[in-house]
């Protein structure tokens, strides 16, 4: 079959073979329409550009389809999975795996057998995953790959097992051949993704193999083997597993590896573990300060509230002081948690810290006057968000007073001044807190029910704000008894700005500038031209400056580019995705979102290879200096400016 698709591909590029190829500036006008059509989601358009005579411009049309994710060119890309050029080939399949359809299975398996390019080869195995079914996943986790020139297959094999993980359908011949690529002979980009496929599958079925793999924790020379391992070794829930755990989170050279010790230590009692790692609260690395004192709070026990009190008056970091702090709170007996926090809230003046101990009064239903003092229901007063947030969690104490009290009462009341006050942050956490109250009916009928949500919606800023319209609208339903409607993507209104792009450096880089140093991204704007021209025009406008750091995630992302501070913020704009072949390794940067299509401003920073990001979110820059500058950054950091230079 593929040598008859293969013949008739031929004959028609061989009638068109007369035309006289395109010149330089014509073809980069060509990549520009291809890329305009992707920008517009003209998949009819894309589809046209895949027969026509020009290898390039089939290649861009596939590659252009993987962003769109049109799963009615199904068809149009299985016919270039049979394409004479490899590039077409591996562009198709890539695209294949995007549509996530289940109509590309066949096709996949079909074109694999006869493909003879090793990286087009490792694309179809990466899509496989993408589309997979128990059968796919059997297929890759049995395939056999020995050859030194499989390497390309190994790796599409392995993305492809990634992918299948991420589904629940990594069954145990794949967490064996996962496991099988670990192996110190492999490749270290390839051991990494293994790493991160165990730490990332949700089943962790891995009691058949905690033997090897604990072997392999301890001694594996790459951290971020070590750290994805250590994350998977919790499943295991055994006394040896916890004690492997404890040796890396104390002792581990790189704190990367500290991080995924004590996420893996999750999965045991607090009795177990809490007296060794107290002492991590002191770390000088904050975020394994962080995450030690985030396990802490996850797992207190009431019999030690003096304990944590005591930790948090001796833990030098504001972030991990709050959030071992609220483990007190939570257990107090008088009030002194509670008067610590008051203490430190009125002597801090990070608008963040503020934040996070209301949050750690929150714990204690008793607070609820406090915390209700601390709210404004003003719109872009960024402590508001967290007091709001402060509040919906103290309402869902199990304590609370119930129906009919006055606490319950001002609660309402709060919240529909939230929703009241057009606010982005404000309306979006009351919208999503309500659909989750026993008492929503009883406010609604209050408020005026759907025709007040209706005059909420009315004040939302779109396409800013669509994350909240989100949230408003899944509440909007429930008003109406109603199941959730699908929300139709932002329309198409920023156009990529190729004269931008034009302007700059051929070899674009961004430098920022932020309160712990210089980092310094080479900018790719052949690879996401729309994600790129947005950064460097906002960057240029100084939207940028000045701007904190709203998220920061041990072992994650950090994450800045909101105008508010708070991650409900944005430009007066959106963008598409631009979802080709890259993936996310350690330091790549790419654009937060609220789904497909709905970029803004904000960004992200990968602080260790996140591989589960790949192909959903857009990476438009790489750092390429000042990596441990990002692995500092803390929330309420500041970018103090951003410039663009070339290189």
């Amino acid at each position: 079959m593929r040598k008859l698709i293969t013949l008739a591909a031929g004959l028609a590029l061989l009638a068109a073979a007369c035309r006289p190829r395109p010149d330089a500036a014509q073809l980069e006008r060509d990549f520009r329409r291809i890329t305009d059509f992707q920008d517009q989601r003209r998949a009819d358009s894309l589809r046209f550009f895949l027969t026509s005579p020009v290898a390039e411009h089939r290649r861009w049309a596939a590659g252009a389809l993987a962003s769109v994710q049109d799963t009615a060119s199904v068809p149009a890309l299985a016919t270039a999975l049979a394409d004479p050029e490899p590039l077409v080939r591996r562009a198709a399949a890539y695209a294949l795996g995007q549509t996530y359809a289940a109509a590309a299975r066949p096709v996949l398996r079909q074109a694999y057998s006869q493909e003879t390019d090793a990286e087009a080869a490792g694309f179809i195995l990466e899509a496989l995953g993408k589309c997979a079914d128990s059968a796919a996943v059997a297929f890759l986790a049995t395939l056999d790959l020995p050859q030194a020139d499989q390497a390309p297959q190994r790796q599409g094999q392995m993305r492809g097992l990634y992918r299948a993980a991420l589904q629940k359908k990594l069954g145990p011949a794949g967490v064996e051949k996962t496991l099988a690529y670990l192996n110190r002979s492999y490749p270290d980009s390839l051991r990494v993704l293994a790493a991160g496929c165990l730490a990332r599958n949700p089943r962790k079925n891995y009691e058949a193999v905690g033997g090897p793999l604990l072997k392999l924790l301890l001694n594996d020379p790459h951290p971020h083997v070590r750290l994805g391992l250590a994350v998977a070794a919790g499943s295991l829930k055994t006394p040896e597993a916890l004690g492997y755990l404890k040796s890396l989170a104390l002792s581990d050279a790189n704190y990367q590896v500290q991080v995924g010790a004590l996420r893996g230590m999750a999965n045991f009692e607090a009795p177990d573990f809490q007296a060794d790692i107290a002492p991590l609260l002191r770390n000088a690395n904050p975020h394994v300060a962080l995450t030690a004192a985030e396990l802490l709070h996850q797992k207190a026990l009431p019999t030690d509230r003096a304990l944590y009190l005591q930790w948090a008056q001796t833990c030098p970091h504001p972030r991990a002081r709050a959030e071992v702090l609220a483990a007190a709170v939570r257990y107090q007996l008088a009030n002194e948690a509670t008067e610590q926090a008051e203490r430190w809230y009125r002597q801090t003046a990070s608008v963040y810290e503020k934040g996070w101990l209301l949050k750690a009064l929150a714990e204690d239903p008793r607070n609820f006057a406090l915390l209700d003092q601390r709210f404004e229901p003003q719109p872009a007063k960024l402590l508001n968000t967290f007091a709001l947030e402060a509040l919906t969690k103290v309402r869902q104490h199990p304590y609370f007073p119930g129906a009919g009290s006055p606490q319950l009462l001002r609660y309402g009341q709060r919240l529909q001044a939230a929703l009241a006050s057009g606010d982005a942050a404000l309306v979006a956490l009351a919208a999503g807190t309500l659909r989750e109250d026993p008492e929503a009916p009883n406010f609604l009928q209050t408020w005026g029910g759907a025709g007040f949500l209706a005059q909420v919606k009315q004040k939302l800023q779109l396409p800013r704000d669509y994350e909240t319209l989100i949230e408003l609208e899944q509440t909007l339903a429930l008003a109406a008894g109603q199941p959730p409607r699908p929300l139709a993507k932002p329309a198409y209104q920023h156009p990529i700005n190729w004269a931008l792009l034009d302007s700059l450096p051929p070899r674009p880089h961004a430098l920022l500038e932020t309160t712990r140093g210089t980092i310094e991204l080479q900018l790719l704007p052949r690879q996401a031209p729309g994600s790129v021209a947005n950064f460097v025009a906002l960057a240029r406008r100084g939207f940028f400056s000045a701007k904190a750091l709203h998220r920061v995630v041990p072992n994650h992302v950090a994450q800045g580019g909101c105008p508010r501070g708070d991650g409900f913020g944005g430009p007066p704009h959106t963008i598409r995705s631009e979802l080709g072949p890259l993936y996310y390794q350690a330091g790549s940067v790419g654009m937060a979102s609220a789904g497909k299509d709905t970029e803004g401003s904000q960004w992200f920073i990968s602080l260790i290879p996140t591989n589960h990001l790949d192909g959903q979110y857009t990476i438009f820059a790489q750092v390429v200096k000042g990596l441990e500058v990002a692995h500092q950054l803390q929330v309420g950091d500041e970018v103090r400016s951003v410039r663009i230079v070339g290189r």
